[in-house]
């Protein structure tokens, strides 16, 4: 009997962007308070995300992965990444990135307008 294929990170588009640093500073002020990162996370495993942090060795640094749960999910085929120098602030770039950058629709991450400043 063959074994079904399961999807594999290959078969995923990365969403990945750095931030300016006027989105950094507001980054910083939206999630200032640790109440806010819990309420938003929480969000988001009610919407169907599954979330992963990590110590990256090889960057020395952590990292936060969002990933939606089921094919028929909005995001499905992609996965949401962010970085930081510590396990809050993964996790605060993750969340950042997600609401107040992408309004939670990654398929347009491609398109997003910078602001430089």
């Amino acid at each position: 009997m063959a074994k079904a294929k399961g999807k594999t990170y290959s078969d995923v588009k990365w969403v990945n962007l750095d931030l300016t640093l006027k989105q950094a500073a507001h980054m910083k002020e939206t999630y200032l308070e640790g109440d806010k990162v819990l309420a938003d996370w929480q969000n988001l495993l009610d919407s169907h995300y599954k979330v992963t942090v990590a110590e990256d060795l090889y960057n020395k640094c952590y990292s936060c992965y969002v990933i939606p749960v089921g094919d028929e999910h909005p995001n499905a085929g992609f996965i949401l990444s962010a970085r930081g120098s510590d396990f809050m602030k993964a996790v605060r770039g993750a969340l950042y990135r997600h609401y107040a950058l992408f309004d939670g629709v990654w398929a347009d991450h491609d398109r997003q307008v910078v602001d430089n400043d």
